[in-house]
């Protein structure tokens, strides 16, 4: 891949938030990223068996419904 073409897909990818799959299939068989995770713990979108996703450098956190998702800095407990 040529770099400004990589430049490219990294910056679309970082705007897109959560996962990006770069030329590979939008759908993660199986994976559940909130799986056997409280509310409030850190969660990948990205498969982590998945070589074509691309996570954000967003941190994501479980909710209460188990959805694995954005939060602001100011949430965590340091």
């Amino acid at each position: 891949m040529h770099w400004r073409t990589w430049i490219r897909a990294l910056i679309v990818s970082s705007l897109l938030g959560g996962c990006c799959h770069l030329g590979g299939d939008d759908d993660a068989e199986g994976y559940d990223p909130c799986e056997d995770k409280q509310e409030g713990e850190t969660c990948q979108l990205c498969p982590p068996d998945d070589p074509d996703c691309v996570e954000t450098q967003e941190v994501k956190v479980c909710d209460a419904e188990g959805t694995c998702g954005g939060t602001e800095a100011s949430t965590h407990a340091h």
